[in-house]
């Protein structure tokens, strides 16, 4: 795994992130998992070759009477195969499962009928539903295929052959597509909605300047965010230095310590390189406001405006 997709997994690995994750992609926000309810669930799956392949992130839920697998798959880059490869994990997954009620009935000798010896299963046996999420968490968009038929050399339109192809969608969701993070209720909701503007450092500012949870941000979200906004040394001293128990992060505070050192470092060389240049590049990479730049610059803000189009990037 990388550094994304390793923190993804320690990220969602508690059980209240992972079901808030299910209930706001899936219900709305409605609390149908109940973290008291999920099971750990790490089996590896033999594939061809002798190669073994563990699920990115595997939970046990049970509802009731009823055990369901649910799966998530982390992906940091647009991978043009990822219809099949969802689809072959829950192949594997049920694969396990036919394997382990297959030996537990010949360990019992409970195959009563030529058919249940020849498979191996009885009538009656049946399988644990398999739910997978593919969480994308790229910064490009996804353009990838999204079901296997999107996979397909198929011809424009409807033929004869059109209503026997089986399809396989997969359930994709793109944190960079996310329109409505209040369905979640966790602290993902913070993590979700600071990752959409990645690329755009003004409105990221703006959004944790004015939302004041992220003022008192856990351990485990205020790291992720580190990692993911490629951030980890630098706001990883300031959050060390913000409280010694360490139990909750003002994300704004640090993110203003590094807007001020960075302001500081800039207008230092600066003295060097050219006071307006410098300006302007902090106002490109979202560090400081135009109209602040501009009052620095002591030019009325028009004439920034103008001079700073015309400056090369």
């Amino acid at each position: 795994m990388g550094k994304y997709d390793n923190m993804i997994y320690r990220y969602l690995s508690d059980t209240r992130r992972f079901a808030d994750l299910f209930n706001g992609i899936w219900f709305r926000g409605r609390g149908v998992i109940h973290p008291e309810d999920l099971q750990e669930g790490s089996e590896k799956y033999t594939e061809e070759q002798n190669k073994s392949h563990f699920r990115d992130l595997k939970k046990r839920f049970v509802d009731g009477r009823t055990l369901r697998i649910l799966a998530v798959e982390n992906q940091n880059l647009t991978d043009y195969t990822m219809p099949i490869r969802c689809m072959n994990y829950d192949v594997q997954e049920y694969r396990r499962q036919v394997a382990a009620l297959c030996s537990k009935n010949w360990a019992q000798d409970s195959l009563a009928t030529p058919a249940e010896r020849f498979c191996g299963l009885k009538k009656s046996d049946r399988l644990a539903p398999v739910y997978t999420i593919c969480l994308y968490h790229g910064e490009d968009d996804w353009d990838g295929p999204r079901s296997l038929k999107d996979m397909l050399n198929l011809p424009e339109g409807r033929d004869a052959f059109s209503r026997y192809i089986l399809d396989y969608p997969m359930h994709l969701y793109c944190v960079n597509e996310i329109q409505d993070v209040s369905v979640f209720h966790t602290e993902l909701k913070e993590f979700l909605a600071a990752l959409r503007y990645r690329r755009d450092k003004e409105k990221l500012r703006q959004l944790i300047r004015e939302n004041k949870a992220y003022h008192h941000l856990d351990r485990d979200t205020a790291e992720a965010l580190t990692v993911f906004l490629d951030m980890s040394g630098k706001l990883q001293k300031s959050f060390e230095s913000q409280t010694e128990e360490k139990e909750e992060y003002n994300m704004c505070q640090a993110l203003e310590e590094l807007t001020a050192e960075a302001i500081e470092t800039g207008m230092k060389e600066g003295m060097e390189k050219g006071v307006f240049q410098t300006l302007c590049n902090l106002v490109r990479d979202g560090l400081l406001p135009w109209k602040e730049a501009a009052k620095r610059s002591g030019m009325p803000e028009e004439e920034f405006l103008l001079r700073m189009e015309g400056e090369p990037q």
